[in-house]
C-alpha cells in the first residue's frame, strides 16, 4: 500500500480476524446492539483499529460514535476514514493542517456487472467508460464505484453533505492506478467542475482506493 496516500496520511490495513465487540466502550456497543454478527465484527474491527491509531497520534482513548449520515465525528485536528470488505479492515488517518478530509474504500476487485451501471454511473461516466475497450469496462466500472465512495468520504468533513452517486463523475487513468473525480453539483466549498484526485492499489482480490481533499 506504499504510495497510496502521501506521507501526511497514516494508513493501516489488516485482517479483520475475530474482534470482540464487548471490548468496545458501552457507547459504541449500543450502536450495534441490534446488528447481525457480521456487522458487529466489522464495526468492532474498524473501531478498535481506529482507536489504536488515535493512540499513535497521542489522542486519549474515547468512544468513536456515529454522527449525521453515519460519519464518525473525529477528535479536533484529525481527519480519518474507515473501510472494510471481506477479510480486510483499514483506517487512514492524518493530523496535517492542510487536509480537510480523507477517503478510504476497500472493495472486492470483481468487475461490476453491467446491470448495476445505471445506478452508479452518470452520463459523463458512461462516456468515459465507452472510451475503454469493451472487455475492460466492467473492471473499470468497479474502480469508478470505489472512486466515488472514497471521494464522497473525503469531501464530507468540509461540505457536510451526503452526496448521491450522480454528484461526481470519474475519469480513470490508462494504467488503472489513479483517477479524477469531478463535481457535477455544488457542495461548498467545492463548486461544479472542481476536482478531487485519488489513487488505486491492489490487495489480493481487493482494490483499495484513496482520496485526500485539501483545505
Amino acid at each position: 500500500m506504499e504510495g497510496l496516500f502521501d506521507a501526511r496520511v497514516r494508513l493501516c490495513i489488516e485482517p479483520i480476524g475475530d474482534p470482540d465487540p464487548t471490548a468496545l466502550p458501552p457507547e459504541e456497543q449500543a450502536l450495534i446492539a441490534k446488528a447481525v454478527p457480521k456487522r458487529r465484527r466489522e464495526f468492532a474491527a474498524g473501531r478498535l483499529l481506529a482507536r489504536r491509531m488515535l493512540g499513535e497520534f497521542g489522542v486519549p482513548d474515547q468512544p468513536l460514535l456515529r454522527g449525521e449520515h453515519g460519519a464518525v465525528p473525529w477528535p479536533d485536528g484529525l481527519q480519518a476514514s474507515i473501510s472494510h470488505c471481506g477479510p480486510w479492515v483499514g483506517v487512514a488517518m492524518t493530523d496535517a493542517p492542510g487536509i480537510s478530509g480523507v477517503g478510504l474504500d476497500i472493495e472486492f476487485a470483481k468487475p461490476l456487472e453491467e446491470k448495476y451501471w445505471h445506478v452508479i454511473l452518470t452520463e459523463e461516466d458512461m462516456c468515459h467508460l465507452q472510451s475503454w475497450p469493451q472487455q475492460s469496462r466492467p473492471r473499470v466500472a468497479k474502480r469508478m464505484f470505489g472512486a466515488k465512495e472514497a471521494a464522497y468520504k473525503a469531501q464530507y468533513p468540509a461540505s457536510g453533505l451526503f452526496l448521491p452517486f450522480s454528484a461526481m463523475w470519474i475519469s480513470v487513468n490508462p494504467g488503472l492506478t489513479g483517477f479524477e473525480a469531478t463535481f457535477r453539483q455544488h457542495a461548498a466549498p467545492w463548486k461544479i467542475g472542481d476536482v478531487l484526485r485519488g489513487q488505486f492499489a491492489t490487495l489480493g482480490d481487493h482494490v483499495v482506493t484513496a482520496v485526500v481533499s485539501e483545505s
